[in-house]
């Protein structure tokens, strides 16, 4: 099966991706999301009445048409004759009567980190927070030599905000005869 796409006899003004209803909000759509679940939020009762708010159109072939257009949808539905929305859609919005995705600030950088609670790993009083990153490394080699067996182990842990815990090596080694 083929996805059923037409080009509108009248397509809508794509105004810079701004083509949505006078007053409508934009919503970024993600996957697992579709028609009906964002048409309910929105308070929607006939799905093809939000999907004509959205397009001008009851048409599914011009639907298909818009949300690959417009939307960015490539992402075939298992219906194999609809596009679905999907996540990293460019622009990836369709348009809403109210406001259901507040606009969020761009992050500032750099972003904290979530800070442990407790256990003796924990900044005190005047040292700066744990930001919880760590690294660590171990190699074990070892070998056997008629009835020598020689082990060994190397481990290096780089950890930040602590000068104490920046780099930490220990090894071991360990000699058995039989």
């Amino acid at each position: 099966m083929a996805v059923i796409s037409t080009k509108p006899k009248s397509v809508l003004a794509w105004n810079n991706g701004k083509w949505g209803p006078s007053g409508s909000f934009p919503y970024r759509v993600r996957f697992g999301e579709n028609w009906w679940k964002i048409a309910a939020k929105d308070g929607w009762t006939d799905v093809w009445g939000f999907i004509e708010f959205n397009f001008r159109t009851r048409n599914a072939a011009e639907v298909n048409w818009y949300l690959d257009a417009f939307v960015g949808c490539t992402l075939v539905a298992p219906d194999g004759n609809n596009l679905c929305f999907s996540d990293n859609l460019k622009p990836g919005i369709i348009y809403t009567r109210h406001e259901l995705q507040p606009e969020l600030p761009p992050p500032t950088y750099p972003i904290p980190m979530p800070t442990p609670s407790g256990g003796s790993d924990s900044a005190g009083p005047g040292e700066p927070p744990l930001n919880g990153c760590w690294v660590g490394l171990g190699v074990k080699v070892g070998g056997m030599a008629g009835p020598v067996e020689l082990d060994g182990v190397n481990c290096t842990l780089l950890a930040s905000n602590r000068p104490e815990l920046q780099v930490r090596r220990s090894a071991h080694r360990e000699e058995r005869r039989d």
